[in-house]
């Protein structure tokens, strides 16, 4: 178990070799390697919302149903068959106006947001343009990201070990051995998406009636650590 743990802690050492010696056996090296393979996003994730106010708290969530229903309605239309759409956060507070350090109550907010999530990366800009003609005030959040993962991760494992083995090799030759079987391995792996920046969205609404969306790339990093015994020539 001691030794699994300071295999699993070594992939904080990227990059890096350690060589020890087993009692009675050849001595082994440790090196860690990265590997990051870029692939093209399948999946788009947009939050939109709307914001209603009235004097009445009834009114005011009567009004934001109203919207939202057509909201829901065009992000469908635009989504079909190839994604969801679900509400996420729905919230209903009183809104107050100061005068001479009094407050007094205007009214009532009611804001909803809905989630899309869209499996054509090319139907992000058609989708925000729908959401605000049909009402919504706010988009919060855009990421793109993969549906399955598993080939462009299996790919990037790959591509570590063969550089975990570049700095294992590096470090037998500057010793004058050369390596020999691989004792152990550890993996480990994170992919991102790619949000983009809201500012973006308002310089563009100002001066195009459509707005371009582009899903860029996602990278899959992983890393890897290796023990290798080293051998003579």
């Amino acid at each position: 178990m001691k030794k699994a743990l300071w295999v699993g802690l070594s992939l904080l050492a990227a990059g890096c070799g350690h060589m020890h010696r087993h009692p009675g056996g050849p001595p082994t090296v440790m090196a860690s390697g990265q590997g990051k393979i870029t692939g093209t996003p399948d999946k788009a994730t947009v939050t939109v919302a709307a914001i209603s106010e009235a004097k009445e708290a009834e009114t005011a969530a009567a009004q934001s149903a109203a919207v939202q229903t057509q909201i829901v309605d065009a992000a469908k239309v635009i989504v079909g068959a190839e994604g969801s759409v679900q509400t996420t956060s729905y919230s209903l507070n009183p809104v107050y106006d100061y005068t001479d350090n009094k407050q007094i109550l205007r009214g009532y907010q009611v804001r909803n947001a809905i989630t899309v999530e869209l499996w054509n990366t090319k139907s992000v800009g058609p989708l925000i343009d729908a959401a605000v003609k049909a009402g919504a005030s706010e988009v919060n959040s855009i990421s793109f990201g993969l549906r399955d993962g598993t080939a462009l991760r299996q790919k990037a494992i790959a591509a570590a070990s063969k550089d975990a083995l570049r700095e294992a090799t590096a470090a037998a030759e500057g010793l004058g051995l050369k390596v020999g079987e691989v004792r152990n391995v550890a993996v480990g792996s994170t992919s991102g998406s790619m949000p983009v920046p809201m500012e973006k969205f308002a310089r563009v609404a100002a001066v195009s009636d459509a707005t371009p969306v582009e899903a860029g790339s996602v990278d899959m990093t992983a890393t890897v650590t290796i023990e290798v015994q080293l051998v003579k020539p």
